[in-house]
């Protein structure tokens, strides 16, 4: 058993969730947001947005959080694992690579997920390493731990097991067409593919039927019941999965509002915008949405290309992610799925890691596998 104050160390990395570079590019607010005859939404309070960022040069796509660090990294190479408990942080497990000399890697397991760290040649104690790893996540560390060694084939697969619940690799993302007005009542009750439309939605993914289909549905009915239409657009994506929840190919009726059900149910939300409308922020009203893209297809262009125009809307306490969008915020459509993709799904985890309504729920899940895990190895009187 390790117990013992605390020691301090000077070196330990920082990290901004959904940034490359904090503070570089922001979200644009509605009073400062730009107007052009050329924009896609009417800027209203209290919502956040994103029409272009000028200093935008090459810059990576990236998907936050699309690896599985233990399982990647260090199952493969000799380390240790250590857990504990404390009143005020709860359960954590601490692992590290067993060396000697130079940098290493240590993960970081508490209630607010895994972190990563590499660790300075000068951290070389255990109670130092779990200083730093402390500091890293809460930006303090208790003066007094107990930690315990946790050995075995089981526990290494339990961190397995554990980690892949908490990456999500399986995303929804609604789909509105707008060809009327760009009010949400009207969005829901379109029920018009346009070619267009449907060309846009070949650039996001594959029509697929419903009807037996084995992949991630998205909670769409794949049974023969056709509920909630005949076919929906699919696709995959750096080890992801995404199915889009197209609102004209969900059935709609008054007694049953399945397109609701679903596409309100959504994080994330695509629209297609074929009218002169500016999108309205205001009318929508989901308490789930909370990302929004505004798509339309530029006018023929002199080099018969295929060109669209993007821009965002969010709730203000969803913060600002990875990648910023160019200004012009135009893409060619071979370029726009690889871009969007990266976007949407780094905006997903990022509202889902960061929004207290599904952060807290993600922290209460966390700490009951955390308990599960560690306390076989925990002493009664720590």
């Amino acid at each position: 058993m390790y117990q013992s104050v605390m020691k301090y160390c000077l070196h330990h990395p920082s990290h901004t969730w959904g940034m490359k570079n904090p503070g570089l590019y922001q979200w644009q607010q509605a009073d400062i947001m730009p107007r052009s005859r050329t924009s896609l939404i009417e800027p209203k309070n209290p919502f956040n947005y994103e029409v272009g960022q000028t200093i935008v040069h090459e810059y990576p796509l990236h998907l936050l959080n699309n690896k599985f660090p233990y399982s990647t990294d260090f199952s493969a190479v000799e380390h240790l694992n250590f857990v504990g408990r404390h009143f005020e942080f709860g359960p954590f497990i601490i692992s590290f690579e067993n060396i000697k000399g130079g940098y290493r890697q240590a993960l970081f397991w508490t209630n607010q997920g895994q972190k990563q760290l590499t660790l300075d040649p000068s951290v070389e104690g255990l109670r130092e390493i779990a200083y730093e790893c402390f500091q890293a996540t809460f930006s303090k560390a208790p003066r007094e731990l107990t930690l315990y060694p946790a050995v075995g084939h089981m526990f290494a697969q339990k961190l397995k097991t554990m980690e892949q619940k908490d990456y999500v690799t399986c995303f929804k993302f609604g789909v509105l067409s707008a060809t009327t007005t760009c009010v949400e009542s009207d969005l829901y009750n379109n029920n018009v593919i346009s070619p267009d439309f449907a060309e846009f939605l070949g650039c996001l993914g594959k029509r697929v039927e419903l009807n037996g289909f084995k992949k991630y549905s998205g909670g769409l009915d794949t049974g023969k019941t056709n509920t909630t239409g005949r076919y929906s657009y699919y696709t995959q994506f750096k080890k992801n999965e995404v199915m889009f929840h197209v609102s004209p190919y969900i059935p709609q009726n008054e007694s049953d509002p399945t397109r609701k059900r679903h596409i309100g149910n959504d994080l994330v939300v695509i629209i297609f915008k074929e009218t002169p409308d500016r999108v309205d922020p205001s009318t929508f009203q989901s308490k789930y949405n909370h990302l929004w893209v505004v798509v339309q297809k530029v006018p023929e262009s002199l080099d018969k290309k295929i060109y669209y125009r993007v821009e965002f809307f969010a709730k203000s306490e969803v913060p600002y992610f990875d990648p910023p969008l160019p200004s012009p915020n135009t893409f060619e459509s071979s370029q726009l799925r690889r871009w969007l993709l990266t976007k949407l799904i780094n905006g997903e985890r990022t509202i889902l890691q960061s929004v207290s309504i599904f952060s807290q729920r993600n922290e209460a899940l966390r700490r009951s596998l955390l308990q599960e895990i560690c306390l076989p190895f925990i002493s009664d009187d720590s």
